[in-house]
């Protein structure tokens, strides 16, 4: 073989598998625990050091291995714990999402982390609100938003809460990362419409390409959020600590995915806090005027 022969080179193979390139699948596989069943739905059990991943194929189940192994390595870097392996089922292209109806999101959301963001439990009528105006239908919002998974919705994949590994501390569905790229060219054309009318939506339609994989980051972004925060609910922490580390986490996350999306982060807090306290400006104003009017 000539020194100018193109050779098979593992180390090459080894990065491109890093970068999603080729779909690489989990890098270690454990034996299944006897008891979980090896396929739940279509999916097939990976076990892996980091967690027992159900998923469609091995790429599927890669992604969702490294990204339990990132957040891993920043829990045990920053706080010098462990994260524990979770149970992770993973929302495919054709498969059924976990919960059929957007009441069913609901509950779990109310019922996982009602601490996250202002602390109270999502208003189903404000909720409702925001994902029409979002431009995302009830059916997508099921099959895309991450989810803590309580004994109820365990039983209703056809886990027993009562038969699992003692080591899957912690458990969760959520979409692999094609179904949220998909999700983005499904509602984004849409919401820009709304928003700003069919011939602006026309006008910028070439850069949706340049767009939407950043707006599919901050599904990701509420992913790795709900994981983390899930670990924080394990800790002997204050609400107070525990929205605060969830908060810096979230920052820090959104910068390590997108630096254009941690700035989308930031402009959106500083219009909320803008408006919260113009709110209150009227409120307090109100109340002085009351005595007033009597």
């Amino acid at each position: 073989m000539s020194l100018t022969t193109p050779r098979f080179r593992p180390g090459l193979v080894a990065v491109a598998c890093l970068a999603g390139g080729l779909g690489c699948g989990p890098a270690t596989l454990l034996e299944r625990p006897r008891e979980l069943p090896e396929r739940l739905d279509g999916r097939v059990l990976w076990h892996t050091p980091n967690g027992y991943i159900y998923a469609t194929d091995k790429s599927v189940a890669g992604e969702t291995d490294r990204w339990i192994k990132a957040l891993a390595g920043h829990v045990k870097r920053t706080y010098g714990s462990e994260l524990g392996k979770g149970l992770v089922i993973v929302v495919d292209r054709d498969e059924k999402p976990i919960v059929d109806s957007f009441d069913a999101l609901m509950r779990l959301e109310r019922k996982g982390s009602p601490h996250l963001g202002t602390g109270k439990p999502p208003n189903a009528q404000d909720r409702r609100k925001k994902l029409e105006d979002s431009g995302m239908s009830e059916q997508l919002a099921c099959r895309v938003t991450p989810l803590s998974l309580d004994d109820k919705a365990l039983s209703s994949v056809g886990l027993s809460p009562d038969n699992l590994p003692s080591d899957a501390v912690w458990r969760m569905a959520c979409p692999a990362q094609r179904v949220m790229e998909a999700a983005v060219w499904d509602f984004g054309p849409k919401v820009i419409e709304k928003r700003k009318g069919k011939a602006f939506a026309v006008m910028v339609a070439w850069a949706y390409p340049l767009a939407f994989p950043e707006v599919a980051k901050a599904l990701r972004l509420t992913r790795d959020v709900l994981a983390f925060d899930l670990w924080c609910g394990r800790q002997e922490w204050s609400l107070e600590r525990r929205r605060s580390e969830t908060g810096r986490y979230l920052r820090e996350r959104a910068f390590v995915l997108s630096p254009m999306l941690s700035v989308a982060l930031s402009l959106a807090k500083s219009k909320s806090t803008a408006e919260g306290a113009a709110d209150q400006v009227q409120t307090e104003a109100g109340a002085e005027r009351e005595p007033d009017s009597e």
